[in-house]
């Protein structure tokens, strides 16, 4: 089972809350003209050294040592201060907007690249997603929310030379669905024909759900993001000139890393989440370069609740999806932390590559 399946739940936990802190109604720190935000460049992670162990006093040259408890996660790279200052200002920024979003919908398509059991590269040496899935996600503030792949389109090869693969639909192939009420966290699981329900416990509900695995994800406050991430600005020029934010994200405790290596996400000038990239533990540019992206589509926040309250959004079925008629409830303890999954729609849209964030075709 993979990484992302594993740990499903809060996965979902982490889309159906992470924009909490995104409704700005001005405009953020601005590029400045060369076109690097803030005048930070990129910096490539430093190399760690291998650490040599030295001999214990009173042990034999030829005794084997215990074995070394895990130290400190080494920092992946490290910013000059103009670098660093420019980081706490965006954070800050983006934490100073907490609280003004109570509602949030939108539309989603999230790539999966798999480096060991996708399709091969193209003639190009990209990446095609293995599989492409279409859902929407909604959030309540402070932690309602519901998370559903409505469509899954897998890789088909070319056909033929200088012909496009094809993303198509297996029969009978139902999505993920998730919703969380604040206190429970609910998977249909359709394959099984189960309704798992995972109770959240009382330190992860409300507002302290922020303290789940992705607190970045969130919208932490800045503290709490420093206390638990190395962050940097890795916005590229080009996506500078669009008044876009590109940060990266590593973790700094061994239980995040072991769920996940880093996380990118890219922010507008609205500073409302585009897309979101998140690398597996065992990520790495060369040997394995799986990852899952997740593309947003028609955002939409704090829409006037008049005209929702005789459809969904106050319906507890909506929170709470009902026992569907040959379904059996379970329950079951709450998987550990972690994080993410891949098409294009019928019109044959562009199929991007690995190594760039894709961007949705209509």
């Amino acid at each position: 089972m993979s990484l992302f399946a594993r740990h499903g739940c809060w996965v979902a936990v982490a889309l159906l809350t992470m924009l909490s802190t995104m409704e700005v109604s001005g405009q953020g720190p601005a590029p400045n003209p060369n076109g690097q935000l803030g005048g930070v460049r990129p910096q490539q992670p430093t190399q760690q050294q291998p650490v040599r162990r030295q001999p214990v006093p009173g042990q034999a040259a030829n005794q084997r040592p215990l074995p070394a408890q895990p130290g400190p996660l080494q920092a992946p790279f490290v910013l000059d201060p103009k670098q660093a200052q420019y980081v706490q200002t965006l954070l800050q920024y983006w934490a100073t907007q907490s609280g003004k979003m109570t509602r949030y919908r939108c539309e989603f398509t999230r790539f999966e690249y798999d480096a060991v059991f996708g399709p091969p590269r193209d003639a190009r040496n990209n990446m095609p997603a293995k599989t492409i899935s279409y859902g929407k996600l909604v959030y309540g503030q402070p932690d309602k929310g519901l998370f559903q792949v409505s469509k899954i389109t897998h890789y088909q090869a070319p056909a033929g030379a200088g012909a496009q693969p094809t993303y198509t639909i297996q029969e009978g192939e139902v999505g993920e669905h998730w919703a969380c009420n604040g206190q429970v966290i609910y998977e249909l699981n359709h394959q099984k024909k189960e309704l798992i329900e995972y109770q959240l416990p009382p330190d992860a509900q409300g507002a302290n759900i922020v303290n789940g695995p992705l607190p970045f994800m969130f919208g932490a406050d800045a503290q709490r993001i420093n206390d638990r991430y190395w962050v940097r600005v890795i916005t590229p020029r080009e996506a500078a000139a669009k008044n876009e934010y590109w940060l990266e994200a590593w973790p700094k405790r061994r239980s995040d890393s072991s769920s996940f290596k880093m996380v990118h996400i890219i922010l507008d000038k609205t500073f409302l989440p585009k897309a979101i990239r998140v690398f597996p533990p065992n990520y790495d540019q060369k040997q394995n370069p799986s990852n899952t992206t997740f593309v947003f589509d028609k955002r939409e926040q704090n829409w006037p609740i008049i005209a929702q309250k005789l459809k969904f959004w106050q319906q507890q079925n909506f929170f709470e999806p009902p026992l569907p008629r040959g379904y059996k409830k379970v329950e079951q303890a709450l998987p550990g932390a972690g994080v993410a999954r891949n098409a294009p729609n019928p019109r044959q849209a562009v199929v991007p590559a690995s190594g760039q964030i894709p961007v949705r075709t209509q």
